[in-house]
């Protein structure tokens, strides 16, 4: 079906075909949603229809161009178009069946992650300047081309990353994409490497 990236399961308890479905925000023009505002929804970052129900009201009304009569008519129909809620273990793990593996370029270092980087999720690596995260990444920039082996107000910015990695994850489990992440950390936080202050014997 247009629209749709199909990796579905049945589902034996109601006999429907449950959530293992990306279905793409276009589908809502077919419950009547005018191109313009799907394009609006597209242009902040809602691809699919699942977005679209776990992003709030209060943020989509935020996107230019939406009323709040717009933005209940969007979410109305795509819970036409998609059931949320809890799914059976069954179903996660046929979902889970789609995970692939992204190689380090090391065969221990893979072994240690259990076959490499997985798709469908967030990976974080953490530690001081010069340990080798931004190497690591640059390694994956690499093999993930390969075929797959299957400081402001801290509780503000501590908002804004829940949000951006919310989105990451979601994009992430929709495209089954692997999301990898470096967070350089300082056992010193007041010392930096742009100060002659700061130590740069450590790793």
């Amino acid at each position: 079906m247009v629209g749709k990236e199909e990796y579905t399961t049945e589902d034996s308890n109601d006999g429907l075909t449950c959530s293992g479905t990306v279905i793409m925000i276009d589908e809502l023009q077919s419950h009547g949603i005018n191109v313009g505002d799907i394009l609006k929804l597209k242009s902040s970052g809602i691809f699919s229809v699942s977005t679209c129900l776990s992003t709030t009201r209060r943020n989509m009304l935020k996107i230019k161009g939406l009323s709040e009569g717009k933005v209940d008519k969007i979410k109305e129909a795509a819970g036409k178009l998609m059931s949320t809620g809890f799914i059976s273990a069954t179903i996660q793990a046929e979902v889970r069946r789609r995970v692939n593996k992204i190689t380090t370029g090391s065969k221990s270092f893979d072994s240690m992650l259990g076959g490499g980087i997985s798709t469908m999720s967030l990976t974080e690596v953490f530690g001081e300047f010069r340990c080798g995260k931004t190497q690591l990444a640059h390694t994956l920039c690499v093999t993930t081309q390969l075929p797959l082996v299957r400081r402001g107000e801290l509780n503000e910015r501590q908002q804004k990353l829940n949000q951006h990695l919310s989105r990451l994850n979601r994009v992430a489990e929709e495209f089954n994409l692997a999301v990898f992440l470096t967070n350089q950390v300082q056992s010193d936080p007041g010392a930096s490497a742009l100060f002659a202050s700061a130590d740069g014997r450590k790793p």
